[in-house]
Formats: C-alpha cells, sequence, structure tokens
C-alpha cells in the first residue's frame, strides 16, 4: 500500500512539471486574423470531419507542427487560398467500434478491447486551439482565442 501511494505521489508531481514546461508565448513570429471551424457530417453523423483554418500573417518561413483542439490532435499543413495564407487543421472522428465482436454468447465478447484515448496535454474551452511550431530548433507554442463557428460552405 505505501509503495501505491509513493508511486501515485511521483506521478502526480511529473504531471504537474510537465504542465508547468509548456510555456505559451505571448508574441508569435506570425500573426492571427481570424480563425474559423466547421463540421461536415456524412453517412448519418457516423463519419464527423472537423476543418479548421487560422488565417495569418507572417514575413517569417515558419515552420508549423501541429494543432490542439477540443481534445484532438492533427498535424497543421499551410495553404494559401485566394492569396491568403491558412493554417489548416482536418480532424477526423475516431471510431473505436472496430474489430468489435458481438455474439450470442457473452463469454466471445470477453475477447474486445477496451477503447484507449489517449491524453490530451492541455486544457483547453471549446473555442480554443493550441498551435505548435518550431523556431530556432525549439518548439514553442501559440494559444489562439476565440475560434468562430461557420456554416461548412464559407470561409
Amino acid at each position: 500500500m505505501k509503495a501505491l501511494k509513493i508511486i501515485l505521489l511521483s506521478c502526480i508531481t511529473f504531471l504537474l512539471f510537465q504542465c508547468g514546461s509548456r510555456n505559451f508565448n505571448k508574441k508569435s513570429p506570425f500573426k492571427v486574423q481570424s480563425a474559423t471551424y466547421y463540421n461536415s457530417a456524412t453517412d448519418l453523423q457516423e463519419n464527423t470531419n472537423s476543418n479548421l483554418y487560422i488565417r495569418y500573417s507572417s514575413k517569417n518561413n515558419i515552420n508549423f507542427d501541429s494543432l490542439y483542439f477540443r481534445k484532438n490532435t492533427t498535424k497543421l499543413q499551410t495553404k494559401t487560398i485566394k492569396g491568403i495564407k491558412y493554417m489548416v487543421g482536418e480532424f477526423q472522428k475516431k471510431i473505436f467500434l472496430s474489430n468489435f465482436t458481438l455474439d450470442v454468447n457473452p463469454i466471445n465478447e470477453l475477447k474486445n478491447k477496451f477503447p484507449t484515448r489517449e491524453t490530451f496535454p492541455f486544457e483547453l474551452e471549446d473555442n480554443e486551439a493550441i498551435i505548435s511550431y518550431q523556431l530556432k530548433g525549439k518548439t514553442k507554442y501559440f494559444k489562439v482565442k476565440n475560434i468562430k463557428k461557420r456554416a461548412a460552405s464559407s470561409l
């Protein structure tokens, strides 16, 4: 029992130090002009995709890495649409029930694995996202606030 307490205390301490090591930059080498997202649903809501468009301007060439939004993570892409620069994150709903066995005999269902979800490294509101980027060999983070929801047909 004492060993369990020590392990639990060390895990909590590790998590606290890890959260403190991720500092958000107040200034970034790019300027976010607007941020919008939309959901597109197909096949009666089974396959839901979310796309987040962040309009930005920058004089520097920045290596964007990842986007964290609503407890999901994806690689960031940069696109130029009609002369305007965008960071684009495309999120796909993951269906956890693939290779899931339903059987008349419930014993056969014991072979099913429990769905697992990766831990999310940030606590964000529904209208916030984190951009991860590389600058001078270091990973930096920038928080985007006030993300607006748009209809699927418009940016």
